[in-house]
């Protein structure tokens, strides 16, 4: 590794590693006082305490670095604009792609531990987090079960099966319902397509009914929607799911896929599987965006201009994100448009930056 290289990456490194340390303790001082009522209301000792914040801090991390990388590509090159060290190394026939490379290695490179911690640690961390957090911090049974599967227990010895459940929408797919006997002999059963939650109260849809005669044989009849008078709540059905912030990439992906496959809505899901994707590459994105500012404008690249337009450029991606997502949500972008939207604008403004420095 060339001199330049190794001595713009370190000056990198540097700038990043105080900059994470920093917005990972100031996420994880919010989150305390967001938790800070249930902490002292049932006091869950200081190792379910501090087991539950560290294992936060994955998530956090992902939150922060790529705000983290522009603040140091902003102030790295701008502290060596501003010593004039940039002009000393293009007098010696350095040009800006060398100083600029490393830059951008390194914003490549958080990228891809980002796509690797999103696949392999952060799924995981946050299911551990999140089970602390409800049965240890906040008291609340857990209920343990996969993203298709689930059983409940209903009133009057009703059992339900539930084949899908969607995390962000008040709707159960794949229902049976089996109405039992004290002496567990099915007197009834329901299958459903759907169960939605309408005006606080379950009704299934595209259903049918087999109703146990006398004789013991079963008449069966069609149900087009029917009222199903179940204790749950859509917010107890989405405490037995997987959040997207849950899931790896393959388990998302799959989870989409599923969802294809039985002819259910899956939009959401597959807007969520590609900001998920997406978003690994926003830390590459976001040195593209620093780099050619911090050399256009060095040498008013300070430390306080750099947090101030790493402020508003993460607010400005984030706002572009959110509309993309809504409107995926919404159906009127295609998923991977929704979820790449910001990123393509973003790319594009640092190739137009980028342009200009050369020129």
């Amino acid at each position: 590794m060339k001199l330049v290289t190794r001595y713009v990456s370190a000056q990198f490194l540097r700038i990043y590693a105080l900059c994470v340390i920093g917005l990972v303790t100031a996420l994880a001082v919010v989150e305390l006082f967001e938790t800070i009522d249930e902490l002292i209301r049932h006091n869950p000792g200081w190792g379910a305490v501090v087991s539950f914040f560290a294992l936060r801090i994955p998530q956090h991390y992902m939150e922060v670095t790529p705000v983290a990388a522009l603040l140091a590509s902003l102030i790295s090159l701008g502290i060596l604009s501003r010593n004039s060290e940039i002009i000393a190394f293009r007098s010696v026939g350095i040009g800006l792609p060398r100083i600029a490379g490393p830059v951008l290695a390194m914003g490549l490179i958080l990228s891809l531990v980002t796509i690797v911690a999103n696949e392999m640690l952060v799924p995981y961390t946050n299911q551990k987090a999140a089970t602390i957090r409800q049965t240890v911090i906040e008291r609340r049974p857990v209920q343990t079960v996969r993203q298709n599967k689930v059983w409940f227990r209903g009133p009057d010895q009703t059992l339900m099966h539930v084949g899908l459940v969607s995390p962000d929408e008040d709707a159960l797919y794949d229902v049976h319902l089996y109405q039992m006997s004290p002496e567990m002999k099915m007197l009834r059963r329901v299958d459903a397509r759907e169960l939605r939650w309408e005006n606080g109260q379950w009704f299934l849809a595209g259903g049918r009914e087999y109703l146990l005669m006398p004789t013991g044989a079963y008449q069966t009849r069609p149900l087009v929607r029917a009222p199903v008078p179940l204790r749950e709540k859509p917010a107890d059905f989405r405490k037995a799911e997987k959040r997207p912030d849950q899931m790896s990439y393959t388990e998302l992906h799959e989870y989409r896929d599923r969802l294809m496959r039985g002819g259910y809505p899956f939009v959401r899901a597959d807007v969520d599987f590609q900001r998920k994707v997406s978003y690994s590459f926003v830390s590459f994105i976001m040195t593209l965006i620093g780099v050619p500012y911090a050399l256009r404008d060095g040498r008013s690249s300070g430390v306080a201009m750099g947090i101030a337009l790493s402020v508003l450029i993460g607010f400005v991606y984030w706002v572009l994100l959110s509309v993309g997502v809504s409107f995926g949500y919404a159906n009127r972008f295609p998923p991977a448009a929704a979820a790449w939207f910001a990123n393509v604008v973003f790319i594009l403004a640092g190739g137009y930056l980028f342009l200009n420095v050369r020129q």
